[in-house]
């Protein structure tokens, strides 16, 4: 007999915690001590793609459904094997073996490990959960149930919402960083010795703010506000200054045939897919260069299409981007999507690109596919079309002259410095600070018309930023509002449109967006114009850094 040794390596212990999960097990408990849990009458009980199995005290299957040969990647029967020579490549059990914590203590336990050495499923992480069957009368511990289940997509999402509460905290720390950087700058003369430290700083700052935006796109919270744009001219905008500092090597060609190419996005999300499936191509094709080629077209997913990719039926983009590299692996098809998920080296990336994309793209209601083969991979994009027109759109100067306008800060108190009031002043503007919402109200009321615009943290005591924005706006409706928030805060498009903030800017941001932002939303003011809602994402420009 072939006999298949699978490493298991242990993630944690932890007791059963979910009410279905014990309702089940209690079902299978209930009947371990005879073959009827493994009848067919009684599969509605068990999830088919569970594994469920029974091991004396010498930790020997005595009984197994076939869902646990499959999840092993081995061939049934699986009875008088040894659990820890199917699960671990030992002849003893496991240190951290939950049938035995459950032999010696009568509780259940549970034990997440990783397959290694397994040919039909390397690198999927089970979960195992182990019940005590007492025996009838006596009442002892002779055997124990196991239930069996693949968690690796399941694992991997939970890393990366964790990821993404790491990500917010880091985006302050990169704005107190960036802040008081562009302050020192501007203290110094330009042909200071310092400066070319300060802007070694800048440079490693912007990395950090690459990997934070991507990280944050993952983030439970997050919601790209969109807007109407022309795809096709976005495209062109995002991949002419690549397609200008392409090596001899590298060629892009772009065929944008669609003519009806309104969709409604937001340009920076866009930007970021676009440069992260440009980075997956470019390292695909590696030293010997190749063709990344992009095809823009319209289509019309009927109920059958649609239904297949998840997204609602009707008119859409398509759009598809060919590269000359040598494929993805079939065994890596199923796979590429999940977070952390790479084949490359550490320092090519973290293996976040692909997931940011099907991220972002789902997140505009639409899908994305893979094909791959010998000639290369293609990747297609489907986004929903808008069947009117986009008005003209009216081109701004930004005005650098700040006449020492009044500013209203609403900041959100930390336990460092914030370089917010510092940078307002340095750009010119007269700055009032307060961080409690209660101590902003206060002020306002008293000098309503003060104040040129307020700026206001999302993140306030007691309330959010959008919410003392609509109390402050019943004072003073025609009060500009701008909000500041980390990827994983900032409300949906219509939220923003209920609360009448002008923008929303994404943290960290440099002083020249902040400044950006302020001229732009004053001037809109000062022509008594609508006024746009869209975000503005510190940082969503692409600098060359590794998205992958």
């Amino acid at each position: 007999m072939n006999v298949c040794f699978i490493l298991a390596m242990p993630w944690f212990h932890q007791k059963p915690n979910d009410d279905t999960e014990k309702s089940s097990i209690a079902f299978l408990v209930s009947q371990g001590n005879s073959k009827s849990a493994f009848e067919p009458r009684n599969e509605t009980m068990i999830h088919p793609e569970e594994g469920v199995f029974i091991v004396d005290g010498e930790l020997t299957i005595l009984e197994a459904n076939p869902a646990v040969a499959r999840l092993l990647g081995r061939a049934a029967p699986l009875t008088g094997e040894k659990c820890h020579g199917l699960f671990h490549e030992a002849g003893q059990p496991c240190p951290s073996c939950a049938a035995v914590e459950s032999l010696a203590t009568g509780t259940p336990a549970r034990h997440r490990f990783r397959l290694e050495a397994s040919p039909a499923r390397p690198g999927r992480w089970l979960e195992l959960v182990t019940m005590p069957l007492p025996e009838p009368g006596s009442g002892e511990i002779r055997k124990v149930l196991g239930r069996l289940k693949d968690v690796s997509s399941m694992g991997e999402e939970e890393a990366a919402q964790a990821a993404a509460r790491i990500a917010q905290v880091c985006e302050n720390l990169f704005a107190v960083i960036l802040g008081y950087t562009h302050l020192a700058r501007q203290d110094l003369a330009a042909d200071h010795p310092q400066q070319r430290y300060l802007s070694q700083i800048l440079k490693a700052v912007e990395k950090g703010r690459h990997l934070m935006t991507q990280i944050g796109v993952l983030s439970p919270g997050f919601s790209p506000a969109r807007r109407p744009v022309r795809l096709g001219r976005l495209i062109r905008d995002i991949l002419s200054p690549v397609q200008a500092s392409l090596s001899p090597r590298l060629h892009i060609k772009i065929n944008l045939t669609a003519t009806q190419d309104l969709v409604l996005a937001d340009p920076g999300s866009l930007e970021l897919v676009l440069l992260n499936l440009w980075d997956n191509a470019r390292q695909a094709m590696g030293q010997e260069g190749g063709l990344w080629e992009i095809t823009l077209q319209e289509a019309h997913l009927g109920p059958e299409a649609a239904c297949s990719l998840g997204v609602t039926p009707g008119s859409c983009l398509q759009l598809s981007l060919r590269d000359t590299g040598p494929g993805i692996a079939p065994e890596h098809l199923d796979r590429i999507f999940l977070p952390f998920f790479t084949t490359r080296s550490p320092a090519q990336g973290l293996g976040l690109g692909l997931t940011v994309v099907q991220r972002l793209i789902q997140a505009h209601a639409g899908a994305i596919t893979v094909e791959s083969g010998t000639g290369g991979a293609t990747f297609n994009l489907f986004l929903p079309r808008l069947c009117h027109t986009l008005p003209g759109e009216r081109p701004r100067e930004i005005s650098g002259d700040s006449h020492k306008t009044h500013i209203l800060l609403a900041a959100e108190a930390r336990t460092w410095p914030d370089p917010g009031q510092e940078a307002l002043e340095a750009l010119g503007y007269r700055v009032t600070a307060a961080t409690h919402p209660s101590e902003v109200l206060k002020v306002f009321q008293s000098q309503p018309r003060a104040f040129a615009l307020v700026i206001a943290d999302y993140t306030l005591p007691e309330i959010t930023g959008v919410e003392l924005a609509r109390r402050l706006l019943k004072l003073r409706p025609d009060l500009p509002i701008i909000l500041c928030a980390g990827l994983g805060e900032a409300p949906g498009l219509e939220g923003v449109r209920e609360g009448g903030i002008r923008e929303i800017i994404l943290k960290p941001l440099s002083m020249w967006e902040l400044a950006h932002t302020i001229s732009k939303v004053l001037e809109e003011t000062e022509r008594g114009g609508g006024y746009p809602v869209k975000q503005v994402e510190g940082g969503a420009r692409g600098q060359g850094n590794d998205h992958r």
